[in-house]
């Protein structure tokens, strides 16, 4: 303790310090929190996309007809 502190301003400062600590560790969870959202997110939409592009033909020109339509009479 600093000698030329008073005994009061000393507590003042030590609890101000752990209000702040706690304040930072709160910030920190929530923002690892909001990480691992952001993660899961990121990675559900990479795996509906593999399964969206699957499931698309890899060659749409091979849709089109080999012969030509009768035209309608």
């Amino acid at each position: 303790m600093d000698p030329h502190l008073n005994p009061d301003d000393y507590q003042r400062l030590r609890d101000a310090a752990q209000r702040h600590a706690v304040h930072l560790r709160r910030e920190a969870i929530h923002e690892a929190h909001a990480w691992v959202a952001r993660g899961l997110v990121r990675l559900t939409r990479r795996v509906l996309h593999s399964l969206r592009t699957r499931s698309a033909p890899v060659n749409p020109s091979t849709l089109e007809a080999t012969t030509p339509c009768r035209p309608l009479s």
